[in-house]
């Protein structure tokens, strides 16, 4: 026989009565334990339906499971193993979380611009720890958060009711792809939409975000984007002290959601860069000395600046021997024209247009594409235009110096070659 909350537990009070069902704080009649329970709302529902609603009270259970961490009630007692047999009324009790919500207490009165940002990035640190167990909460809102002991850099995240579980038991029926998730405190583009993608932890630090702006001003974004293109934080002013966390928001609150934080714990870093800018903003020294050690500690950084330097004396050479190769070949015949110095150290490459033109014409010009390239532990230089495409001039090691005098001799017999080509075009055409 399945079991039924009245036999372990006993009601001290109500506590609330949603859409999806009924909440009561009770007392264990074993050993005094209190608990919070939840029990579905007792109303006929075609059969399809009460089995979505059954099963979404399974996978509440199932996640809570899985969170076994300070941050989120803990599950004490249930019977939705039985979520299939619809004779069964189901229950499950967590821990009690003493405390008001934060919508209470924003209510009664805000949050310092520092108090918000330190229950923001707690937030989105429990998120990242939610989001790592493969579930999605989906409703972060004010009233489902709660702050222990009233402490508001202590919050617990609660109601699990409309999250998604991608490690849930088989079986349990997925939200239908037409029902509407999230919450009125902030609807977002992704849940609204017909056969949207709903499952995605991003939502969640957009959703965390409007909290983060809530906690200090008592204003409930409802929209990403008004009627008028304004973001959340753009509609209206910001509190004194919130000013600065404008760049959070601006990147927090874009609509397509691959231009938000990509992570819980990206968007928590980015507050903690943030305010330690604001402390350092008067000392300029000390902004300056942070600034250095970070661009001389990242390797990606030094990387492209080596690279660059490679290419950027390959190129270099390449133009002092098409300029000497002009000043021997034609002296006042011809002159050196170029351009298009392109260097992309991230790819390894670069190039740069570098031929001759006819004294007094350059209009009539010769200017091959020389590209230097890094592969490996050499760097090549090739010679490209458009009769012969791209031939390998000169390669050399990427950790020796250049051999001048053997790069320009290559590159004055491929300059050779190619105006002679030229020469030939246009006399043939008449131009000369």
């Amino acid at each position: 026989m399945a079991k039924e909350w009245q036999d372990h537990w006993k009601t001290i009070r109500d506590i609330d009565e949603g859409g999806q069902g009924i909440t009561k704080l009770v007392e264990s009649l074993a050993d005094g334990a209190i608990g919070v329970l939840k029990t579905p709302l007792e109303r006929k529902l075609p059969r399809r339906y009460e089995n979505v609603r059954r099963g979404k009270m399974r996978s509440e259970v199932v996640a809570l499971e899985s969170l076994d961490f300070p941050g989120v009630p803990r599950l004490l007692d249930d019977n939705t193993i039985e979520w299939r047999n619809f004779e069964v009324p189901l229950y499950f009790v967590m821990s009690h979380i003493a405390g008001e919500t934060l919508q209470d207490r924003v209510r009664r009165e805000v949050l310092s611009p520092i108090e918000a940002a330190n229950l923001s990035r707690r937030l989105l640190d429990l998120l990242e720890q939610v989001h790592d167990r493969n579930v999605v909460h989906r409703d972060i809102k004010p009233n489902n958060i709660i702050l222990c002991n009233d402490d508001p850099h202590d919050p617990w995240i609660v109601d699990f009711g409309q999250s998604f579980n991608a490690s849930e038991e088989v079986g349990i029926p997925e939200t239908p792809v037409w029902e509407q998730i999230g919450n009125r405190f902030l609807a977002l583009p992704e849940y609204n939409q017909m056969g949207g993608f709903k499952r995605d932890p991003r939502s969640d630090v957009v959703l965390a975000a409007g909290i983060f702006l809530y906690s200090a001003s008592q204003y409930e974004p409802r929209v990403l984007q008004d009627a008028e293109g304004r973001l959340p934080h753009q509609a209206k002013a910001l509190p004194d002290g919130m000013a600065k966390f404008s760049r959070f928001f601006d990147r927090a609150f874009q609509v397509p959601i691959d231009r938000r934080f990509q992570s819980a714990s990206e968007a928590s870093k980015k507050i903690t860069e943030i305010e330690r800018m604001a402390r350092d903003g008067d000392n300029a020294e000390v902004a300056m000395e942070r600034l250095k050690a970070r661009v001389e500690s990242n390797e990606k950084i030094n990387q492209n600046v080596s690279t660059r330097d490679v290419i950027d004396k390959a190129l270099k050479s390449v133009e002092a021997a098409v300029n000497a190769f002009a000043s021997t070949t034609g002296g006042h015949r011809f002159s050196t024209v170029g351009g298009g110095w392109n260097i992309q150290a991230d790819q390894y490459t670069g190039s740069y247009r570098k031929g001759i033109a006819l004294m007094g014409n350059d209009k009539i010009r010769c200017v091959p594409t020389w590209r230097a390239t890094i592969t490996g532990t050499e760097v090549i230089i090739t010679c490209q235009t458009e009769e012969r495409g791209r031939l390998e001039v000169f390669r050399f090691p990427v950790g020796s110096g250049i051999d001048q005098r053997a790069l320009h001799h290559q590159v004055s017999a491929t300059m050779a070659t190619e105006v002679e080509n030229w020469l030939d075009r246009l006399e043939n055409s008449g131009v000369i």
